[in-house]
């Protein structure tokens, strides 16, 4: 397991892995609700954005995507960093940043 997020208003945790997939655990039941095969490679970080039903994540092939949890379907493929490390999302704006080995910070807008 690399990162893993927690759901704002559901008891859902999600975990992105080293097998390149993407979980969301009910903390409240203990199961496994949805996964995702992202890549072939790392997922490094992964995030949820309840008002937009998604999740971003970042894996080792220098891409970002967008998936929306609940259709279990990806909405966006975005080349990012070389080296992907950590996501934060705005909290009420459309906006979140990435950050990475490569030395820089990227400010999204989606």
């Amino acid at each position: 397991m690399k990162s893993v997020d927690v759901h704002l208003t559901e008891f859902w945790v999600l975990a992105d892995l080293y097998s390149g997939n993407a979980l969301i655990w009910d903390y409240e039941s203990r199961t496994c609700v949805k996964s995702f095969e992202l890549s072939d490679v790392p997922v490094c970080c992964a995030k949820f954005v309840v008002r937009k039903l998604w999740f971003l994540a970042m894996s080792d092939y220098m891409h970002l995507q967008v998936y929306n949890y609940n259709a279990m379907e990806k909405i966006r493929d975005m080349e990012g960093h070389s080296d992907f490390r950590f996501i934060e999302v705005h909290s009420t704006l459309p906006y979140f940043l990435s950050s990475s080995d490569d030395m820089r910070i990227k400010l999204w807008d989606w």
